[in-house]
């Protein structure tokens, strides 16, 4: 069987568990939350679930009759999987957050786990192996910053004119001052533009560099105690050289300069010592 044909049934798999969490979510908002319709639809998790499950779709019927995706496609994927991941770890944040420091457990039903666990996990896997996806653009990072901005913008005028934000730090009668609204908010920024990052540098590098990128960790690891151990001696040679060429009134460059990048700052830093330094006369 095509591999590319795999995929693509891949994708409408996962558009189609989409839509059905999606659908579960929706009755559980309105009859155990005893949520509005339009209160539902406010959440990024949703918004952006929504727009997973329409564009996997497309990317799945795509690849089904063609064997490269178009740019465009590879350009909107990566901004649906950055709003995606994003919402999962924001959503683990609030989970740990309610359950350890506020201990009010929050009630998380099968619907939630799916959307923000499971299908950005397969989609990630899927965005990493998929043949037929392309490189996509750096712009990338700042569309999802421009929906997110667009979303975070209409959900304050409509919490100010309902009397409701589907996350509490957007309530200000719930926080203290608009400086906290901005610390939260700028906790999801950082993951959003990291994370766009990611999603973005994973289709601009080679599996094969990736992969031996990853498993270089391990040994660049083990290292790090020998560097560490092997500093304090190569910090007291060089400080003792430069001590030694100062007090005998010569200069750095008549003495063997301290090797590697440790040696060359504390040479520059020396040099500047005597351009400074006032001269030195013999004892009486």
């Amino acid at each position: 069987m095509n591999t590319r044909l795999l995929f693509g049934g891949i994708r409408l798999a996962l558009a189609a568990s989409g839509g059905y969490a999606l659908v579960a979510r929706f009755f559980w908002a309105v009859g155990i939350e005893h949520l509005d319709v339009g209160s539902y639809f406010a959440y990024l998790t949703i918004q952006s679930n929504i727009l997973a499950v329409l564009v996997t779709a497309i990317a799945g019927v795509t690849a089904l009759i063609r064997a490269q995706d178009p740019a465009w496609l590879t350009l909107v994927r990566a901004v649906v999987l950055t709003l995606t991941g994003t919402s999962g770890i924001i959503f683990l944040i609030m989970v740990v957050v309610s359950a350890s420091v506020m201990h009010e457990p929050m009630q998380v039903p099968w619907s939630d786990v799916v959307l923000h666990y499971v299908l950005p996990v397969f989609a990630a896997g899927e965005w990493l192996t998929a043949p037929g996806r392309g490189r996509s653009p750096w712009r990338a990072v700042p569309a999802t910053l421009v929906f997110v901005t667009g979303w975070l913008v209409v959900t304050v005028i409509r919490g100010a004119i309902v009397d409701w934000y589907p996350y509490f730090f957007l309530d200000p009668t719930k926080v203290a001052s608009l400086g906290i609204i901005v610390a939260f908010c700028s906790v999801p920024l950082v993951v959003f533009l990291g994370l766009g990052a990611l999603v973005v540098s994973a289709t601009r590098t080679d599996a094969g560099e990736l992969a031996a990128a990853i498993g270089a960790l391990p040994a660049r690891a083990g290292a790090i105690p020998a560097l560490l151990s092997a500093t304090p001696a190569r910090v007291h040679a060089a400080t003792t050289r430069a001590v030694r060429v100062v007090a005998l009134g010569g200069s750095p460059s008549r003495a063997a300069a301290p090797n590697g990048a440790l040696g060359r700052v504390v040479t520059l830093a020396t040099r500047r010592a005597e351009a400074f330094a006032p001269p030195m006369t013999a004892a009486a």
